[in-house]
């Protein structure tokens, strides 16, 4: 049975997480007892990985939604459903194909395993400002800011934008198993963001925060 979390975050976002435990035939077997056709994605995704996130992706829809759906993507790359408000997002890790969506906002998504690699492109996403604040051999506050950048950017919907481009309001990590807070800017825009440690890796889901928000829910985990 596949391993799935959801998780209700305070700007009214989900994040949904699929730990991928199954081989393919396992997944081929559960999207037929589901009934989701999966046969456009073996017939033109040819490399292993990539067609197993195309269908964990799939079934991770058909559980957050509970019927199939189709699952279309515009020009720039970002992902969208035919017939469907909902807005939403995906990344994936190997092992971790995770999909955020929201109701009423735009809401980007990233996922990333803890590893070293960060150090070495940290150049690329952070300011000036945030190469002075965070510490360059803190693999963990490095990702952080690396999954942040990269959920700020789908959340903006902003496809000339840098990673640089945009800005992370300076944070203290206080623990490594729960949930952070944060909040990001491009210009005049603000955004809120959630940043969640499972399963070694770091996911982070933002937001934009429109005049219309309400304020935060508490946070909490549906399993």
């Amino acid at each position: 049975m596949p391993f799935v979390h959801s998780i209700l975050n305070n700007d009214g976002s989900y994040t949904h997480l699929w730990r991928v435990n199954e081989s393919i035939d396992d997944l081929l077997m559960i999207c037929r007892r589901r009934g989701i056709d999966v046969t456009p994605i073996l017939s033109s995704v040819k490399a292993s990985n990539r067609r197993t996130e195309k269908i964990v992706e799939q079934l991770l829809l058909h559980i957050i939604f509970g019927h199939p759906v189709e699952l279309l993507h515009d020009p720039h790359g970002a992902p969208y459903l035919k017939r469907s408000s909902t807005y939403l997002s995906i990344s994936h890790t190997p092992g971790i194909v995770v999909i955020a969506t929201h109701h009423r906002h735009p809401v980007g998504i990233d996922v990333e395993r803890i590893g070293s690699r960060v150090l070495r492109v940290r150049e690329r996403f952070l300011t000036h400002d945030e190469i002075q604040q965070i510490d360059e051999t803190d693999i963990l506050d490095n990702l952080i800011a690396w999954t942040a950048k990269e959920a700020l950017y789908k959340a903006a919907a902003e496809p000339d934008a840098l990673l640089s481009d945009f800005t992370l309001d300076p944070f203290n990590r206080v623990v490594q198993d729960g949930t952070l807070q944060l909040t990001g800017h491009l210009a005049q825009r603000t955004f809120d963001l959630s940043t969640t440690f499972r399963h070694e890796v770091v996911i982070t889901v933002a937001s934009e925060r429109l005049p219309d928000t309400a304020s935060p829910a508490p946070a909490n985990m549906i399993l």
